[in-house]
């Protein structure tokens, strides 16, 4: 079985908002393994951008772990590039 490049375990994220909570992620566990082609798809708000946000280290899990080739992903993850789908 092929090394995991992506892992996320067990991985939240709550953005606050307002004075209220909102649960973007919640208990998302992935391995994608190296040299795979994946693809995240669901409906507008329901996390894929924020995977991908946390797998570059633009942001931190409100608990959970995500990995980069089994180093956890804590600050700027200079192994990982993003690329958005719009250009503004």
């Amino acid at each position: 079985m092929a090394r995991a490049a992506i892992e996320f375990d067990h991985v939240r994220k709550v953005f606050t908002a307002n004075d209220s909570e909102i649960v973007a992620i919640d208990g998302v566990s992935i391995d994608v393994a190296e040299n795979a082609f994946t693809t995240i798809v669901g409906p507008s708000g329901c996390g894929k951008t924020t995977l991908l946000r946390l797998c570059a280290g633009f942001q931190t899990a409100t608990s959970g772990q995500t990995r980069c080739n089994g180093e956890p992903v804590s600050a700027l993850n200079h192994q990982a590039g993003y690329v958005t789908q719009a250009s503004n």
